[in-house]
């Protein structure tokens, strides 16, 4: 019988801790919602497709250290395929990125990665081109569940052709 009363106790602390996550989980919740209220959201969507709509060709390129990729450039003045929510690489939806000094900055948080995205996958992880005047213009994804590095295409022209965009966002 003395079993069934720690079970008891311990069915309840169990209760008593997913409780206490529930409401931990809420509270962070709301406190996010009134940090980010939508009109905030919104403008900060807005500001990143202004600048993925301007690329910096001269900092990508000093970057970069060798001339940027005129395919790359024509694909960035296509503003309907780098702001489309439907762009796919393969079978993988992507999304473009800001070609700017702030790109740089958002992309080498990642683990051994000092480059601009030019995109990124589903998952987030981020496609560029090696800086290094002597590198060629192969395409690269590092993956953040581990770390490692795929070359995705041989040129970045490669890369440009095979991208289309479905009907339906993914």
């Amino acid at each position: 019988m003395e079993w069934l009363v720690i079970l008891a106790y311990v069915a309840a602390l169990f209760v008593l801790a997913a409780i206490v996550l529930v409401v931990i989980d809420r509270l962070q919740d709301l406190y996010w919602r009134r940090k980010n209220p939508p009109e905030k959201l919104a403008a900060e969507r807005l500001a990143y497709r202004e600048r993925i709509r301007n690329p910096d060709w001269a900092f990508f390129a000093a970057h970069l250290r060798r001339d940027v990729p005129r395919s790359l450039k024509d694909l960035y003045a296509d503003h309907e395929t780098v702001l489309a929510d439907t762009a796919v690489f393969g079978d993988e939806p992507i999304s473009f990125g800001a070609i700017d000094e702030r790109g740089l900055t958002e992309t080498v948080e990642w683990p051994g990665v000092e480059a601009v995205a030019i995109a990124r996958n589903d998952s987030g992880d981020p496609i560029y081109l090696r800086p290094g005047a002597d590198e060629t213009n192969a395409v690269y994804v590092t993956y953040h569940d581990g770390g490692d590095t795929e070359q995705v295409s041989a040129d970045v022209d490669e890369f440009i052709a095979s991208i289309r965009l479905d009907e339906e966002p993914a």
